[in-house]
């Protein structure tokens, strides 16, 4: 299977003129492709200082948090509709259970590594 694949690439190299025209069009893409990032980089550093960012990420875990209280507080009560439908209009506030500040716990842990210490990444 490569040896087809690599004759064949023989082959369309052994002209010239497609060198050439692989390498213009690499350079066209490797200075669109740096056009591309400069640009989204100056995009979101304008929404950061803006504070659009932080509004959005602010919205999110709203979102986030009404979800996993839905998830937690309203979903035992499905079989009963009217308490279902009250739960949803009055969502009570969501708060992590000790198993879950243990995981989130843990999670940064494995995240958090010293820079100062030698030990690195545990896992490569």
């Amino acid at each position: 299977m490569w040896y087809a694949l690599l004759s064949k690439l023989k082959v369309i190299f052994k002209n010239p003129l497609v060198v050439f025209v692989y390498g213009i069009l690499a350079k066209w893409y490797v200075i669109f492709m740096v056009t591309c990032l400069v640009v989204a980089f100056y995009v979101f550093s304008g929404l950061k200082q803006a504070g659009i960012l932080d509004h959005i990420e602010k919205v999110t875990f709203r979102a986030f948090n009404d979800a996993k209280s839905v998830a937690r507080y309203c979903i035992p009560e499905i079989t009963n509709w009217k308490n279902f439908w009250n739960c949803l209009s009055d969502l009570p506030e969501y708060e992590e259970s000790e198993d879950e500040k243990k995981l989130k716990k843990g999670f940064e842990d494995l995240l958090q590594i010293d820079e100062n210490t030698d030990e690195g990444n545990p896992y490569e």
